[in-house]
């Protein structure tokens, strides 16, 4: 009956009539959406809440009810017996009807399993490309632009390499040691070590990195190198899903993600243009690292909430969901977003 009401309240596209949208978030980390038409009660400056969100405790009980009903004996007897039952349908199938299933695929013209498209996912942009790929990257830059200001405190390229002890002869597979093996099995420490070539932080920052002094230009041209291997990929169809991190450290985190994306890197001759590809859309991880984003503010003597962070995360998506004409790059940018994960 509620949702009745509420749809009665609204227009053909939605909201009612002359009113805007608006949003609060709410102590309790609950975004609510309301419609701001002049209805609000006095003292309120709310309209009509288009998203009824259950309380805390009104979620508890009825995950614990879930919960419940998952552990009761009999209801685990029956889901067996159910899964039995299938399984042993399927197998019937497969019986029966096997070879003339393998028969029409057979006569099915133009169409096997390399013309299928695939789609790679959970595809962290930083692993991207391919250990040659990237060695031959980072040579072409020493080789081609040795004089370039990597970072903030002057220093160039060729410098960064030479302070560090490298040259030209040291761009190897092996040197770089940013192929996974078995040390990176539960060891999350050596995992991450793996985006850092050399295992210097400096060599990530400046090229898989998009928050650095030249702008995420080599991270950028880099992953354009990837897209060109799907795009122009012969004899099969592939499709990506890459992965980028948004920390909730800062606000601006989201428009600098957007600026980087939609940018025109004109510097990369072979593919100029924005990092967007019609053979990849763009998935949103989230690391949960609150104890690392309360330290950062403790050291600048900052007092950081978990309410900030999650404001941090999520009012930009909102407000640029919301007011488009006011946050372009991160709408547009959102266009190619396909979904959103929390990881460790």
């Amino acid at each position: 009956r509620g949702t009745r009401e509420q749809q009665l309240l609204l227009s053909a596209d939605g909201t009612p009539p002359n009113a805007s949208l608006n949003y609060r978030f709410g102590t309790d980390g609950v975004i609510e959406l309301f419609v701001d038409n002049g209805t609000a009660a006095a003292g309120d400056d709310r309209g009509p809440n288009l998203c009824a969100v259950p309380d805390v405790e009104e979620f508890i009980r009825d995950y614990n009810r879930l919960v419940e009903m998952a552990s009761h004996g009999v209801m685990r007897s029956y889901c067996f017996q159910r899964l039995q039952l299938l399984t042993q349908a399927f197998k019937m199938h497969v019986t029966m009807n096997g070879v003339v299933e393998n028969e029409e695929q057979s006569n099915l013209l133009g169409t096997d399993f390399y013309r299928t498209m695939k789609v790679d996912n959970h595809i962290h942009l930083a692993a991207a490309p391919s250990a040659r790929q990237f060695v031959e990257f980072v040579r072409t830059k020493l080789e081609t632009e040795g004089d370039t200001i990597v970072l903030e405190d002057g220093q160039s390229l060729r410098e960064v390499f030479t302070n560090a002890g490298l040259d030209s002869d040291h761009l190897t597979i092996d040197a770089f040691n940013v192929l996974a093996d078995y040390s990176v099995y539960q060891r999350f420490d050596n995992f991450n070590s793996k985006y850092s070539p050399f295992r210097l932080a400096q060599m990530r920052k400046i090229f898989l990195k998009v928050d650095n002094h030249i702008k995420g230009r080599y991270f950028a041209e880099l992953t354009k190198n990837v897209f060109s291997r799907f795009e122009t990929s012969k004899g099969h169809h592939c499709c990506a899903e890459m992965r980028l991190s948004i920390y909730g450290m800062e606000r601006d985190e989201w428009l600098k993600l957007a600026k980087w994306v939609l940018t025109h890197w004109s510097t990369n001759v072979d593919n100029p243009g924005p990092v967007l590809s019609s053979h990849n859309r763009w998935l949103i991880q989230v690391p949960r690292l609150w104890r690392i984003y309360c330290r950062k503010g403790q050291s600048k003597g900052i007092t950081r909430t978990f309410q900030q962070m999650l404001e941090n995360l999520f009012s930009p998506v909102v407000e640029a969901t919301l007011w488009p004409e006011k946050h372009a790059q991160v709408a547009e940018f959102l266009t190619h977003v396909v979904g959103f994960d929390s990881v460790d």
